[in-house]
């Protein structure tokens, strides 16, 4: 298929090399890649938290197993040296454009002084106002 090659670049490869590359520093450490992964996060000296997402009480278990894991600075070398600071390998979710919304425009008023328009025949939270018409 010709059209499969317009889509490599929306590949997890790259993101899946580094993750293989990070299994075997977190199995020389003794721990699991969650581990790794938190305490990585909290180690970065402008991170006060880290937000965790856990599915399941095994999740959050797991994730509370690890909270005083601190890594040495062999580690953090050795993480810097497979993704060094900086860099991004995440940008294949940062690329993502969601569709067009499906509100339609309100009418701007020039006489209403840049105020929103009041849509009636909409809820508050659906409509979405540009300037599509205008009455100059």
């Amino acid at each position: 298929m010709r059209r499969a090659a317009f889509f490599t670049h929306l590949t997890d490869a790259h993101r899946l090399d580094v993750v293989e590359q990070l299994i075997p520093l977190a199995q020389e450490g003794g721990m699991p890649m969650t581990h790794l992964a938190m305490a990585f996060t909290i180690a970065h000296p402008g991170v006060t938290s880290a937000i965790i997402g856990p599915r399941t009480m095994s999740h959050l278990d797991d994730l509370l197993a690890g909270i005083d894991v601190a890594l040495t600075d062999d580690i953090l070398d050795r993480i810097d040296e497979i993704v060094p600071p900086g860099t991004d390998v995440g940008t294949l979710d940062q690329a993502y454009v969601p569709p067009p919304s499906r509100a339609r425009p309100c009418v701007v008023d020039p006489s209403l002084n840049g105020a929103p328009p009041d849509c009636v025949d909409l809820p508050p939270c659906a409509h979405f106002c540009w300037p599509a018409v205008s009455f100059t």
